[in-house]
């Protein structure tokens, strides 16, 4: 299981550092299904969300940290366009057994939600 955890995270590492910008399988973590199911899926480099459509672009390594900066421009139908940032960070915490593992997150300027491998 250790394996393919750590597989898992190369891969998103991967996919957040120098190679890609392609977040296929990850999916970030709501906590509770509301208009959406729980896991809301990334496609590539974009997510839906309820009402509106982001794509993550520009893509910037931030110094000293596993994480990236991102352009995070939004398209709604009750809002038109809105840009932001948005930050995946990678942190690597010891979970009840003392084993180190990666968790990853999806930080907005509205809070922060974990980001896990679709179910």
């Amino acid at each position: 299981m250790q394996t393919i955890l750590m597989t898992f995270t190369s891969l998103f590492v991967l996919a957040t550092g120098v190679y890609a910008e392609d977040f296929t399988g990850w999916c970030v973590d709501m906590g509770e299904p509301g208009c959406q199911d729980r896991y809301i899926p990334f496609y590539e480099n974009s997510i839906d969300w309820c009402e509106e459509s982001c794509s993550l672009t520009n893509r910037v390594k931030v110094t000293n940290m596993l994480a990236n900066l991102f352009d995070y421009t939004c398209q709604s139908d009750y809002a038109g366009t809105v840009k932001s940032r948005v930050m995946i960070l990678t942190q690597t915490v010891y979970d009840n057994t003392g084993t180190e593992i990666d968790k990853h997150f999806f930080i907005t300027n509205h809070g922060t939600l974990p980001v896990v491998q679709c179910p």
